[in-house]
């Protein structure tokens, strides 16, 4: 608070420097402090927790196990703009997210990070997040009261789409307790006697007693630093025993130290056994939190018949590192009886599975299990070996056994052995000693040659301990009735002198499984829907199934109007084929149907599911369909099930889907007999009635859809018959009352009265519940529509017959309602349907203009010499033909109307003649169809002498019948142009331009201007099938220019003035397949200007042309020696004529050269032509293949070349095998696409020294690659194409399907062109792309038909990564054997954004006070300043108006359903200002858009007004009321106070003019209790600095100078200051501005306010620093804010004193923004930047 008052006085000193005349330009912003703010003062964020009374604090202490402990985040955008991309980041936390966590407004959470979805202006995301400790095993003991970081990085997007980067860091401390003390004993002792007989010891009998003791701490919820235990010592006839020994045979609660004997003593009476839990130099300390410590304790005695009975007693001490130092103990007491025990050799079985499912065993008629055998040895010196062996069971053998070498030389000593024997035939398998081999591991691997089971012989053991041996077993049946019947697996061990220990596992039976998936979660009723579905038959669990000859059945809703398979795959699925697929209708659903031959015989175990099928589908819905929630059924069967899911017949899978459609009231009109179809509001629909036809009658279909997704009220549907009427004159009856269905309590009423209005009261209306044939309206009125209902509206008309034209009739229908939620009355139209016979043509007339062919903008500046040309169209939207249509144009002032000169290609220097007496175009055209558009355009050239600068304006008049229809006008702008540039071309004007001709243009270029030119550029631009060959001066002209050519491109030099130069110019034209006129036109430049020619077409013929495509199955592949490459080439002939006119277009036939150079690695095999095989084929010595074919118009001929890839000597690196394909036709060769395949280096050629092979039995690793490339699929079609782009920085992993997990090593990252290589060893693969799926989704999986080389062939799937899991794009299964793969692709589509844009902006604002209104007019400024009489204040009316702008900036159509606005404080929202608005609660809303389709780039404007009011009283004639409002929004009463409009301070003469209302309402008995002015304000903001001031219109005044404080007043001197009052502060920070002579007093209350838990500082610097004048009038801040000067008066000040100030404004264009006028910036908040703006 210190440096904000610091703050304070710097920034006030700066104020009193510009109230001296004085001013700075602010460039920078401030730096915030505030522990709410970042860096940017329109972001907010908070982190806390929240303690018992739910107070909000920054630190807390809880306990370290705390299942509701919560952090809490507050992240808001205050005024504008929004932020995306938020994260919020745990840094050196002692506590991690819940990740179960399922947050609205959290897109993505993991333990220490978190993602925060949109958040716009005005709003504020509140998260309540449940944290947990961090329990590491290795327990660093600092996190115990570890201070937290909470990062927030950001990206915040401001009103005018700048981008700012937050980044800010909150502190928060959970100091985590334990939750265990002395009352809450955590702690367990447990003891039980597992062994009590005689045995030999050490070669003499003794009695042995041995006990299991157990210590744990319930739940090990906190760090033990040691535990202290005590156990009784037992008695044999009164004596101790002769030896007492203790071994840890579990550590779990303490330490994994092993146990000496250092650790324990005992005397006669107890034994203690220490375990100490101590801190490393790092201060971590072991933490195992799910075990216990346990102990053997043996006693040793002399060998008695039994042990009397006694009671033995333990008890536990445990310390933790909490610090209170928790000490906890425990206690426990056992009878020791005189049973018989016997466990000083033990064992245990383990299940690794204790349950599984039968699938293998049917498959593969066997199953491996594995068995975890536990050897306990509990005692030494007692037995001189252990012997045990597995029970035989028939369905049982043993395949391998595996024992860890170390744990058995530990136990059994240096010398200890293993035997391992058959157990039916003691046949000795293997023997096991120090010397036998182990893996890496550490494990010996015993193969048992399948024996049914085995035994296992040991020497004596050396230590106490555990031997653990893994036993891999096998479950084996061969008849499949039988393993239906198998319920569960038995597996026993028995030994010598040990219990029988026994497990059993259960089978259990399986099922066909299958799974949908889509990648859409809606479908749009108003769009074609492109959507991937996958069915995935799983196969990756032995659950499972195997499939054989599975069918699927794909049912989609019954919205679903149209659909087809655009192309189907599969995946993982190389024993199937598709065999069939099509689509049926069923019960009025379309019905996807897909059948697979084949069968699978063995599990995937990775992250393939099974067999995948893909489909890409086309979906069209019903237009009328409502939004709703529906399913995507699927159906499946398979020949080798033996179940399905909940005992079905057939497997089924459901996919719930959105179906979307517009928002609102959506309206249908369906006339079936006049084909009208119309949803919502569409553009008129125009029917035509054929005169003199039959009577005709037509049933109207209207449907109301209450799509609002709420319920709407008071619901009226009216429309207009289309009976006769004012403009109704078809003669139409109504020939049925209307009839309502779908919806309850409807009413219909009707009249004849065209006029009326919807006022059933009002009896001139006439309205009537009746209906007759001559009604002309009709209304139906609805109480309530719910959410989802329908209105089905339908009646009668009757079309009369034998019309004439001229008759026209006009339906429409509109229905208005009140929305449930706020009651604002809406209204939505139906589309007008418009009957008519005919009104003969109507034309509308629309001008643009070129030069040069280009288009020719309003306004825009055409130069001197340049031609324009006028285009003129004309479209016919009658529905008659339009007959010699006169069109006039004219010729602008400054131009000439231009023709050709006749025969000008024989006059070299002529092509336009200028007709100077022609003042106006005139054109003909002599027929326009209804529908149909013609052109007609005309040219003129702007003249030399015309006004530069001087704009001209065109407009066109077509006339016809005695119509005229004007165009729009056109103007164009004058330029000076030194240059005039005509283009003609000079070939015979008889004959068109034709394929391969050789065509001549000559150029005319004219110097206009009064100097000479001295180099101008020469550019051109022609048709793409057109090439300039040549350039040359032709011999005639005027003057010496030359024609030069540099770097080849051409230039004139020294053109001097008023001379022509001519040039000739030659193109040869490739092949012509389309009529469209070829184009040619010239661009002169003198380096500051372009002088354009005009645009020369002429008319082409078209010529024979073919169209050829080879493709090939290997494209871009790897192959080896002996493979086969198919060359796939086709041919498709256009155009063929015959020259005698004697067959018709599609017989003819032309014939064509075929040619292939084959490569040097290829040898041909055979050559297909169709279907037949082809022998007369020509293969020459230089490796040649030519034949020829015919081919048809239209006709595809298929041609296939197969070639077998020869042996290679050499192959020290990559071969590049490329082939293409030469077709002659005629003179015109095509040349094909190229085919490249690789044959790939021999592995054991060493590159670097050929004749040194590299040693075969060393073998290569990674001596295979796998490649493909990563590409951005523009057009969506799922082939890439060559203009497409390829996408750098892809990810790209290797997934081996042999190991189950991804290579690190094998990463690679796709390079500038897309591509990626991977090297790899023999294997199965999966290649697994890492792609942004935010950003990008995939594209269709290998359309069918496309080349492999062009193709994606990677679908999406969830793969877990490193314990992550993702969606990535996974290719199918890559068997890499013999050869390298290539073409692993990935296609990407940009995924197209839904993006809204509000801007809002002010209009105009109306200041009204008592004297005069004041309108200030704005241009879209976001904010805006006016300067209010201070001395009118009272009684001021301020109306602001906004205009919202709505842009969709995104790449798809939106639909809007409403917008929000803010109601900012102490503002008035008045509804006859804003018609289309309502209030809801303290926010505005509109639904004026909600059936508007905005269309991506489109912008909507919304208009809103607010309104500003201060209070005012008749009491005294332009008094002010300042309402008190206590933080509970309560008026608790309202000061009057007159004001004098001069000097705007208070009247106190001749009396002091202050009361309150309620004296003046005569209040007798009313208890006023005074509360704070501005007290409501409080709870409303709860983030900034309070300042308290005296005056109300103190506060009112630097509210506006300064709100970065929320302002509140005393009302005087001596207010508020009680405990009552000050109660509403407490927690807050305050800041005193006393007025002048009033701040000691307000210091002596300062501590009064610090006890009532008040952060307060004082502001004393006026007191200081003022003046005795301004010590007598009293002043306050007011005074001071009040004498800062207007922008621009401080801007001349500043320029007086300092001239060149005015000479920097000038030069750059500066415009004022504002000033920053040194006014109290005691916030931290950044300033709007000042200054000026280019």
């Amino acid at each position: 608070m210190k440096e904000v008052l610091k703050k304070i006085v710097t920034m006030f000193l700066v104020m009193m420097l510009l109230i001296n005349s004085s001013a700075m330009l602010i460039i920078s912003e401030a730096v915030d402090e505030i522990q709410i703010l970042t860096n940017n003062k329109n972001v907010q964020f908070i982190s806390y927790f929240k303690d018992d009374s739910g107070n909000r604090v920054s630190k807390i202490s809880k306990e370290l196990n705390s299942d509701d402990m919560k952090l809490y985040l507050e992240l808001s955008v205050e005024k504008e703009g929004y932020l995306e991309n938020a994260n919020i980041t745990l840094k050196n936390s002692n506590f991690v997210f819940d990740t179960q966590n399922q947050i609205d407004g959290i897109s993505q959470i993991s333990e220490d990070s978190l993602n925060v979805d949109y958040i716009g202006a005005g709003e504020t995301k509140k998260f309540e997040i449940k944290v947990q400790a961090k329990k590491d095993e290795n327990y660093n003991l600092d996190l115990l009261e570890q201070e937290t970081q909470i990062e927030l990085k950001a990206n915040y997007v401001n009103s005018q789409s700048n981008n700012t980067d937050i980044a800010t860091t909150r502190k928060v401390q959970w100091k985590q307790t334990s939750p265990y003390n002395d009352e809450n004993n955590g702690a367990e002792i447990n003891q039980k006697v597992i062994t009590n007989t005689n045995a030999i010891y050490d070669g003499q009998e003794k009695r042995i007693l041995q006990l299991e003791v157990e210590n744990k701490l319930n739940g090990n919820e906190y760090p033990v630093k040691n535990t202290k235990l005590e156990l009784a010592i037992p008695k044999v006839n009164g004596e101790n025993p002769e030896k007492v020994l203790v071994n840890s045979i579990q550590r779990g609660l303490t330490t994994t130290r092993e146990l000496t004997e250092e650790d324990y003593s005992y005397d006669e009476e107890k034994i203690i056994i220490n375990s100490a839990n101590e801190a490393t130099e790092e201060n971590t300390v072991e933490w195992k939190q799910d075990g216990e410590d346990k102990y053997i304790v043996t006693y040793i005695f002399n060998k008695v018949d039994n042990i009397e009975e006694q009671e033995l007693n333990a008890k536990i001490e445990l310390n933790l590192y909490d610090s209170k130092k928790t000490k906890i103990t425990a206690e426990n007491s056992i009878e020791l009886d005189q049973g018989e025990k016997n466990s000083i050799i033990s064992t245990e079985i383990l299940n690794a599975e204790d349950e599984i499912y039968k699938g293998k065993l049917y498959e593969e008629k066997q199953r491996e299990i594995t068995e975890n055998v536990k050897i306990n040895v509990n005692c030494l010196k007692v037995m001189a070996n252990i012997e045990l062996q597995e029970e035989s069971n028939e369905n049982l053998e043993t395949k391998q056994i595996s024992i860890n070498k170390n744990n058995m030389l530990e136990i059994l000593g240096e010398e200890g052995i293993i035997e391992v024997l058959d157990s039916n035939t003691e046949n000795k398998i293997t023997e096991i000693n120090k010397d036998t081999e182990a893996d890496e591991n550490g494990d010996i691997e015993i193969k048992t040659n399948d024996v049914d089971a085995i035994k296992i012989k040991t020497s004596e053991p050396q230590k106490v301990g555990t031997i653990n041996i893994k036993a891999i077993k096998i479950i084996k049946e061969e008849q499949e009735n039988k393993i239906k019947q198998m319920q569960e697996i038995s597996y026993a061990i028995v030994g010598k002198n040990i219990n029988k220990v026994e497990t059993k596992i259960k089978l259990n039976e399986t099922q066909t499984d299958a799974v949908l998936e889509i990648n859409k979660d809606s479908l749009n009723t108003m769009q074609e829907n492109e959507i991937e579905a996958k069915v995935i038959l799983k196969e990756n669990s032995e659950a499972n199934d195997l499939y054989k000859n599975p069918t699927i059945e794909i049912e989609l809703p019954e919205q679903v109007e149209q659909a087809e398979i655009t192309n189907i795959n599969k995946m993982y699925a190389d024993n199937f084929n598709i065999s069939k697929y099509d689509i049926e209708e069923k019960n009025g659903r379309k019905i996807i149907r897909v059948k697979l031959v084949g069968e699978d015989t063995k599990y995937v175990e990775n992250i393939i599911c099974g067999p995948t099928v893909v489909l890409n589908l086309k979906l069209t819905l019903n237009k009328l369909a409502k939004t709703s929630t529906e399913k995507i059924k699927m159906n499946y069967t398979n020949e080798k099930a033996k179940g399905y899911k909940d005992n079905a017949q057939t497997g089924t899978e459901e996919k719930e889907i959105q179906i979307t459609s517009p928002t609102g009231i959506i309206t249908t009109n369906k006339i079936k007999e006049l084909n009208v179809n119309t949803i919502g509001e569409e553009e008129n629909k125009n029917v035509k009635i054929e005169v003199g036809q039959e009577e005709k009658q037509a049933t109207v279909e209207k449907e109301v859809i209450n799509n609002t997704g709420d319920k709407v009220e008071n619901v009226v549907i009216s429309g207009r018959f289309a009976t006769d009427g004012e403009d109704n004159n078809m003669g139409v009856v109504l020939a049925s009352a209307v009839g309502v269905s779908g919806i309850e309590n409807a009413k219909v009423y009707y009249t004849e009265k065209e006029d009326a209005t919807e006022d059933l009261n009002d009896s001139n209306n006439e309205w009537t519940t009746e209906a007759s044939t001559n009604a002309k309206n009709y209304m139906v009125t609805i109480d309530k529509m719910e959410a989802t209902d329908v209105a089905n509206i339908t009646y009668k008309e009757k079309i009369p017959s034998s019309l004439e034209y001229n008759k026209n009739a006009v339906e429409t229908y509109a229905i208005t309602y009140d929305e449930n939620s706020n009651g604002t009355s809406q209204q939505v139209n139906g589309t007008n349907v418009n009957l008519t016979t005919g009104t003969g043509p109507d034309l509308n007339v629309t001008l643009t203009a070129q030069v040069g062919g280009d288009d020719i903008a309003n306004g825009d500046e055409v130069k001197q010499g340049e031609v324009i040309k006028y285009i003129v169209k004309v479209t016919n939207n009658g529905t008659e033909e339009a007959e010699n249509v006169i069109v006039k144009g004219r010729i602008p002032d400054g131009t000439v109307y231009l023709t050709l000169v006749d025969d000008y290609v024989y006059n070299y220097d002529l092509y336009y003649k200028e007709n100077l007496d022609v003042k106006e175009f005139n054109g003909i055209i002599q027929s326009i169809g209804s529908g149909e558009t013609k052109e007609i355009s005309y040219e003129v050239r702007v003249n030399k002498d015309s006004v530069v600068g001087n704009e001209v304006a065109n407009k066109i008049i077509a006339s016809y019948e005695g119509i005229e229809k004007e165009s729009n006008e056109l103007k164009v702008k004058y330029a000076l142009g030194d240059i005039r540039v005509t283009l003609k071309c000079v070939m015979d004007l008889s004959s068109n331009i034709s394929s391969y001709d050789n065509v001549k243009y000559q150029v005319i270029i004219e110097n206009l201007s009064e100097t000479t030119k001295s180099k101008l550029e020469i550019s051109e631009v022609h048709s793409e099938y057109m090439k300039l060959l040549s350039m040359k001066k032709e011999d005639i002209g005027n003057g010496e220019a030359q024609l030069i050519k540099e770097n080849e491109r051409y230039y004139i030099s020294g053109l001097g003035k008023n001379e022509t130069i001519i040039l000739g110019a030659y193109y040869e034209c490739g092949k012509i397949k389309d009529n469209e006129d070829s184009e040619v036109k010239y661009i002169i430049s003198d380096g500051e200007n372009n002088y354009r020619s005009n645009l020369f077409h002429r008319a082409v013929n078209v010529g024979e042309y073919l169209e050829v495509k080879q493709t090939s199955k290997t494209d871009g592949e790897y192959v080896k020696a002996g493979d086969t490459i198919e060359y796939n080439l086709e041919l498709i002939g256009h155009n063929f004529k015959d020259k005698e006119n004697l067959k018709k277009d599609e017989e003819v036939e032309v014939e064509v050269t075929v040619s292939d150079s084959i490569p040097n690695e290829l040898s041909i095999d055979k050559v297909y032509v169709g279907n037949n095989e082809i022998k007369d084929y020509v293969y020459n010595i230089n490796r040649k293949l030519t034949f020829k074919t015919k081919i048809k118009n239209g006709e595809n001929e298929k041609i296939r070349v197969i070639t077998i890839v020869n042996k290679q000597e050499d192959l020290s690196k990559d071969i590049e095998i490329s082939n293409k394909f030469e077709i002659l036709l005629n003179t015109d060769i095509y040349t094909t696409n190229n085919i490249i395949n690789i044959m790939q280096k021999d592995k054991n050629i060493n590159p670097d020294d050929p004749d040194n092979p590299i040693n075969p039995d060393d073998p290569v690793k990674n001596e295979f690659v796998i490649t493909g490339t990563a590409w951005c699929d523009e057009n969506e079609d799922g082939i890439r194409n060559d203009n497409e782009k390829v996408l750098e920085g892809i990810p790209v992993y290797l997934y081996n399907v042999k190991t189950n997990k991804i290579d690190e090593n094998y990463k690679e990252i796709t390079d500038t062109n897309g591509k990626y290589k991977i090297n790899v060893e023999k294997g199965e693969y999966l290649v697994l792309f890492d792609y942004d799926s935010s950003k990008y989704k995939l594209s269709k999986y290998k359309v069918e038909g496309a080349q492999e080389s062009i193709n994606s062939n990677v679908v999406a799937a969830k793969v877990s990564v490193n314990g992550e899991e993702k969606i990535y794009a996974v290719s199918d299964r890559i068997q890499i054997t013999d050869k390298s793969a290539a073409n692993i692709n990935i296609g990407l589509i940009e995924l197209k954004t839904l993006d809204i844009k509000l801007e809002k902006n002010i209009k105009r604002i109306v200041v009204q006070d008592s004297t005069n209104t004041i309108v200030y007019d704005y241009n879209d400024e976001s904010l805006a300043k006016v300067e209010l009489n201070a001395k009118k204040v009272a009684g001021t009316t301020i109306i602001v108006e906004y205009e919202i702008k709505v842009t969709n900036v995104g790449e798809v159509d939106a639909y809007i359903r409403k917008i929000k606005d803010f109601m900012p404080q102490d503002m008035i929202f008045k509804s006859e200002l804003n018609k289309d608005w309502y209030l809801n609660g303290k926010d505005l809303y509109t639904s004026t858009l909600s059936n508007k389709k905005l269309k991506a780039g489109e912008t909507e404007t919304l208009k809103l007004m607010k309104k500003y009011k201060v209070g005012t009283s008749k009491y005294w004639d332009g008094a002010t009321v300042f309402w008190q409002t206590d933080n509970q929004n309560k008026v608790r009463t309202g000061k009057i106070m007159l004001y004098n409009s001069e000097t705007g301070k208070r009247i106190k003469e001749p009396y002091n003019h202050v009361t309150w209302v309620h004296s003046v309402l005569h209040k007798g008995d009313y208890n006023l209790k005074q509360c704070f002015f501005g007290e409501h304000l409080l709870s409303e903001d709860k983030s900034r600095p309070v300042a308290l001031v005296e005056s109300e219109k103190t506060a009112i005044i630097a509210s506006y100078y300064l709100p970065q404080f929320l302002w509140i007043a005393s009302g005087g001197k001596n207010g508020c200051f009680n405990v009552n009052s000050l109660s509403v502060l407490a927690g807050r920070s305050i800041v005193l501005f006393p007025d002048l002579g009033a701040t000691n007093y307000w210091q002596s209350k300062i501590s009064l306010m610090k006890s009532c838990g008040i952060e307060v500082q004082m502001f004393d610097y006026l007191e200081a620093n003022a003046t005795e004048d301004e010590r007598k009038e009293g002043y306050d801040i007011a005074d001071y804010l009040l004498k800062v000067k207007p922008d621009e008066a401080i801007l001349q000040q500043m320029i007086r004193k300092n001239p060149v100030l005015k000479t920097l404004i000038d030069t750059f264009d500066l415009k004022l923004i504002s000033v920053q006028q040194g006014t109290l910036q005691p916030k931290i908040l950044p300033p709007k930047k000042r200054g000026f703006r280019l």
